[in-house]
Parts: structure tokens; sequence; C-alpha cells
């Protein structure tokens, strides 16, 4: 009867040795899109970072680093599903912090996280220049406090030449751009101004010969728009 019971423990031991293991949870993972934005020099362009396939989060700090000596971080807003819940600490810095924090409930937004605006400067050279997100993985989890994979895709701001006198950056060149230009020459402060468009015969120099060019340009641009249909005799 003991050997018996020996026996009988001796299997149960060997039961429970061979017993699998819990499996793991998978481990989850969120997608951080950035859009590509394209402008001149001067010009102020605005990036998007984006969240897709979003599994449920209580918190999400990331940092944006960029190009500080040609681009200047003006302002970060909110997207409409996380607002209340962003944070970027402010005077902004390169590389920029970001967080969400929701100890209540897990937000499930996807869609636009934060919208990152940049001043292109005017000495930046027509090329790409990256913008590119990292994280410490204890700053991402759900609301059960597990980590949660950031797959993230990246972007640059692309630095382009502009239409030649498109001095107010609006598209087209007109009368306008050559008001935007002469303000500028006589001392007016105008944000929206495009000094690297407004110097149409792209000397370098900013001054009355790009006026006078954009003049004659536009002249010929209306008169042959508008020049009469030839009759015949």
């Amino acid at each position: 009867m003991i050997k018996t019971a020996r026996i009988v423990s001796l299997i149960l031991a060997a039961l429970a040795f061979c017993r699998p293991f819990p499996a793991s949870a998978e481990k989850k993972s969120v997608d951080i899109v950035i859009s590509d934005a394209y402008g001149s020099p001067g010009e102020i362009v605005s990036v998007d970072i984006s969240v897709a396939n979003n599994p449920g989060l209580a918190s999400l700090k990331f940092c944006v680093a960029y190009d500080s000596g040609s681009l200047t971080l003006l302002n970060v807003s909110p997207g409409d599903g996380f607002g209340s819940f962003i944070t970027a600490p402010e005077p902004y810095a390169c590389p920029q912090a970001i967080s969400m924090i929701s100890p209540i409930r897990e937000i499930t937004s996807n869609g636009l996280f934060a919208r990152i605006t940049f001043r292109i400067a005017e000495s930046a050279d027509l090329c790409a220049l990256p913008i590119t997100v990292t994280y410490d993985e204890d700053d991402v989890c759900d609301g059960d406090l597990d980590n949660v994979t950031l797959d993230i895709s990246g972007a640059s701001v692309i630095v382009t030449r502009g239409l030649a006198g498109d001095a107010d950056c609006d598209g087209a060149l007109n009368a306008r751009d050559v008001i935007a230009l002469m303000r500028n020459l006589v001392g007016y402060d105008d944000a929206s101004f495009c000094a690297a468009n407004a110097d149409f015969n792209e000397d370098g120099a900013l001054n009355a010969r790009d006026a006078i060019g954009m003049l004659e340009f536009i002249a010929r641009s209306e008169a042959v728009f508008f020049a009469p249909e030839k009759r015949s005799a």
C-alpha cells in the first residue's frame, strides 16, 4: 500500500513538472505615422503626427528630433481625440517631448495626435530635413501598465524653391506680391513674407530690381491673357 502511494505521488509530480507554462500574452503595438511637409526657405510648414491601430493607451510619451539649425519649432497643437490629455513643455526644444497620460481610462482614439509647426530658415539648403521620433519603452503602456511598442514611420520637411516672385506664399504671382516686397523693403515686418520667393531675379538680394521684374512679368502675362482676338479683314 505504501509502495502504491509512492508510485502515485511520483506520477503526480511528473505530471506537474510536465505541465506547459501559460502562454505569454501577445505584445501590443501602435503605429505612429508622421507626414511629410514641403516648403521654401522662410516659409511656415506643419508636420502631422498621427496614431493608428491603437489598442488602448494609458500613457504615450515620445521625443521629436529635427534639424534645429534649419527648422524653428513654433507650435505644438493636440489632435481632437487626444487634446485634453496631451502636454508639450515650453519653451520648445530639440528634441521636443510630447506626452499623453490618462490614469482613469484607456484612450483608444486614432487619427491626428499632434500637429507640429516649424519655420524654415532663410538659410536652409534645398534638401530633405528628417523628422524622427524616439521613445523609452516604459513611457508607453496600456491600462494594465503593460508596455506597448511603437511602430514609427519617419518623415521629412522637404525644402524646395517656391514660385519665383510669390512673396506672400499664396501660390500665385500677382500685384499682391509686389506690394508685399515693397513693404518689406521699407521695413514692414510680415510673418507671411517669403524672402526666398521674393528674390525674383535670383541674385541673392531683395531690391527694386525684383519688384520691376515682377511687374514686367505680370504685365506681359496679363497682356497675353487679355489680348483681343485677331479679326479677319
